[in-house]
């Protein structure tokens, strides 16, 4: 869960440390409160999506405070990125995730890269399907021009 929490943060936000910093915040709540997570159906669900709601705070948090509300990804994010998804164009991919706005990136993240349905999606975000999709939309438009081979 943890290698896939962090790869799923790392591409959403472009930041590895934050990434790991996120995912371990959101198992350690798990942990602290076990007996109400170990009864749900999913438990990971509501793992990512706490995981989620934490980068979307920070992301408000920063966009607040004028520092780079649309980070830009580092280098050694784009390696581990490289690394964590199957795919030669996960750089390309990862560089064109920085043109979205932060709900599109995160559920084109979430869709993409974590595979995960609408339905779930909007369960982890808060929104409803409908905005999913639209967001999934626009994200998937800004992603297919911007990574279309150049002829």
């Amino acid at each position: 869960m943890y290698p896939r929490l962090v790869r799923t943060l790392m591409v959403a936000c472009g930041e590895k440390e934050l990434a790991a910093d996120l995912a371990q915040e959101s198992l350690a709540k798990a942990y602290s409160q076990w007996k109400k997570v170990n009864d749900l159906d999913v438990p990971g669900a509501w793992v990512r999506k706490v995981a989620i709601n934490a980068l979307r705070d920070e992301m408000r948090k920063r966009s607040r405070r004028n520092t780079h509300s649309d980070s830009k990804i580092e280098l050694s994010t784009l390696e581990s990125i490289e690394r964590s998804l199957p795919t030669p164009l996960a750089v390309d991919f990862a560089r064109a995730l920085e043109q979205l706005p932060s709900q599109q990136r995160i559920v084109a993240t979430l869709a993409l890269v974590d595979d995960c349905s609408s339905k779930e999606i909007a369960a982890t975000m808060g929104i409803s399907e409908g905005s999913v999709k639209t967001h999934l939309h626009h994200a998937r438009n800004t992603l297919g021009t911007t990574l279309a081979p150049s002829s």
